[in-house]
């Protein structure tokens, strides 16, 4: 696994999974590693497809150009 996805992956174990588990949109298992959507998911629905409309422009930062002023 590259570097920027083994990040990734430990931000979401350590941080974003435990949080989508508290809410009880997620079922997570620390000691297995493994997630799952759970029954509740469905209640953030509708936010995401709210949000899906409204995206944000391309930044410098996610086209890959990370130097300011560029």
């Amino acid at each position: 696994m590259a570097g920027a996805c083994r990040r990734v992956a430990a931000d979401l174990a350590r941080t974003h999974l435990p949080a989508l588990d508290r809410e009880g949109l997620v079922e997570y298992d620390r000691e297995r590693e493994h997630a799952r959507l759970a029954d509740g998911h469905d209640r953030a629905t509708s936010y995401l497809e709210l949000a899906s409309r409204y995206e944000r422009p391309p930044t410098a930062a996610t086209q890959g150009d990370t130097e300011p002023g560029r």
